[in-house]
């Protein structure tokens, strides 16, 4: 793991509670997300709060399945293992899109903190960004 990520994330330890409380870092892997759902089937209830990190995914993938593009030096990819118990029936839904936009709200914040800028990009505005892209020849 990059020091500069283990001193934000040491420092921050005291704050997360049980979030963060197994921390996986990987350089390359397939999918944050393929490492989260293995973490969670065979740990269950331990694994909550677990955190895989990667520079580079090579089978990452967005909302519905969509594909990913994760390449080498261009963000940092993060899957967070937790069982939210409240969140049934049709709330739940919606409770998992609020606390996936506040995550990446968070991450923003926290990454600013040691590093100039930081962007959250969702797999469906990337489409688009490519798409509008496209249209306009860049």
């Amino acid at each position: 793991m990059p020091e500069e990520l283990a001193t934000a994330l040491a420092s921050a330890g005291p704050r997360l509670g049980r979030l963060g409380s197994r921390i996986l870092y990987f350089p390359v892997t397939g999918s944050t997300n393929d490492v989260a759902a293995t973490l969670a089937t065979n740990l269950k209830a331990a694994s909550e709060g677990a955190v895989v990190i990667a520079e580079t995914q090579t089978a990452g993938r967005g909302r519905r399945g969509r594909e990913w593009f994760s390449p080498p030096g261009s963000g940092l990819y993060v899957s967070v293992v937790l069982r939210p118990g409240r969140s049934r029936g049709a709330g739940g839904h919606r409770a998992t899109k609020l606390l996936t936009l506040a995550a990446g709200v968070a991450l923003v914040e926290a990454v600013e903190t040691i590093s100039t800028s930081a962007v959250v990009s969702w797999p469906e505005s990337s489409r688009r960004r490519a798409a509008v892209n496209r249209m306009m020849g860049s």
